[in-house]
């Protein structure tokens, strides 16, 4: 399953956190039929579960691992992995997948992961194979 997680940008107005599945505000993503079915999901803070129906599409499916992908190492990669993990998902991180902010924090979060939460620390070439 392909998922696209789209960043709502500040001065946004954002609608309230689905309370029920049936309220859930992920939608089809456009080509999806096109191979592996896929999702946009709006993420309106730093974990992409947090106000977002991700957990609940992602029970649709037959997902048991997540990769994990994009900015900002130390913050939204590092808060999702925890959440994921606290779901049960084992956890892929792609070093050349991530950027940071900070260097050295950014290298901390990747070690923090690996650590706490089981993440296997890769690289996008090792995702794809």
């Amino acid at each position: 399953m392909l998922l696209q997680v789209d960043e709502v940008g500040q001065g946004t107005r954002v609608p309230p956190p689905a309370r029920r599945p049936s309220e859930a505000r992920a939608r089809p993503r456009a080509g999806a039929g096109q191979g592996a079915p896929g999702y946009r999901v709006a993420r309106t803070l730093h974990s992409v579960f947090y106000g977002t129906p991700l957990e609940y599409v992602l029970g649709r499916e037959p997902v048991d691992e997540l990769i994990l992908a994009g900015q900002v190492t130390e913050q939204c990669v590092l808060y999702s992995a925890l959440d994921a993990y606290l779901r049960h998902f084992a956890i892929k991180v792609p070093r050349d997948g991530v950027a940071c902010i900070d260097r050295e924090l950014g290298d901390a979060a990747l070690r923090m992961m690996e650590r706490n939460m089981r993440a296997e620390i890769v690289t996008a070439a090792d995702c794809l194979a």
